[in-house]
């Protein structure tokens, strides 16, 4: 993936022979999958958005590169003898380019932001030596007064998070404790036979099917995981067998192609 994010429907980049290689299979299509696991918790699935739900709300500013992500330090009122822990913000800006990656700005708390912890720019000091992540110097209300800012959040990074968390409650945890929720995947090959990349699938077992680890399932693919879309979920069609030995950090035993 680019990053971890990256939908990579070209999966072979680098390769010598780049028409060579397989992409990703587009969702409606009829694929065979190596079961990787049964999740029976939501905390089994495994799960990586890049942009929090709260974030969702500030849409119109990231399209518009207005939100930036931010870092500073801040106490650890658990550790011993003052210690501190690196505060993950966001600032939104009242134009885009108002400020750039790497600068130390001035911030106070978002009005109406209290699920995630955005700031507004208030002003951009004159640059100075400071510390890669700078004391946030926390303000009467508990924000931070001070930050280093990163870059802007990727329009990307808002629509695969939003897709994976809609993907991922189409799962209930009735389905999870009973077994009926499934992760396969299979493997993308260049032109010399190397597994370049194994794109997986979250998917339901209807009633009347079952699948364990191990197992080769017939899917109607859904939106791989890491991947954007409306958060639409694979579904078993069938089960196919047993695959050639048991899932784990070896490549896929299944070829998508």
């Amino acid at each position: 993936m680019t990053g971890s994010r990256s939908r990579l429907a070209v999966a072979c980049a680098g390769a010598a022979l780049l028409a060579a290689c397989q992409t990703t299979p587009e969702p409606g299509r009829l694929q065979r999958v190596e079961v990787l696991s049964l999740p029976r918790t939501r905390a089994e699935i495994p799960s990586n958005p890049q942009v929090p739900e709260a974030l969702e709300a500030f849409e119109s500013e990231i399209r518009a590169r207005r939100l930036m992500a931010a870092q500073c330090l801040g106490a650890e009122a658990s550790a011993p003898r003052g210690g501190s822990r690196l505060v993950r913000a966001w600032v939104r800006l009242p134009a885009a380019g108002a400020a750039r990656d790497g600068q130390v700005v001035l911030t106070r708390a978002s009005p109406g932001a209290s699920r995630a912890l955005v700031l507004d720019l208030v002003a951009v000091p004159p640059e100075a030596a400071e510390p890669a992540a700078p004391d946030c110097a926390i303000g009467a209300d508990g924000a931070p007064t001070r930050v280093r800012l990163q870059a802007p959040v990727p329009v990307f990074e808002l629509e695969f998070s939003r897709a994976e968390r809609a993907r991922h409650r189409r799962a209930t945890d009735a389905a999870l404790a009973a077994g009926r929720v499934g992760l396969g995947r299979c493997a993308l090959k260049a032109l010399t036979g190397e597994v370049v990349y194994q794109p997986a699938w979250l998917f339901l077992i209807p009633e009347g099917l079952a699948a364990a680890p191990g197992d080769v399932v017939l899917l109607r693919l859904g939106e791989a995981e890491g991947g954007g879309g409306s958060g639409r979920v694979s579904v078993m069609q069938a089960w196919l067998g047993r695959g050639d030995a048991a899932p784990g950090p070896r490549a896929a035993a299944i070829d998508c192609g």
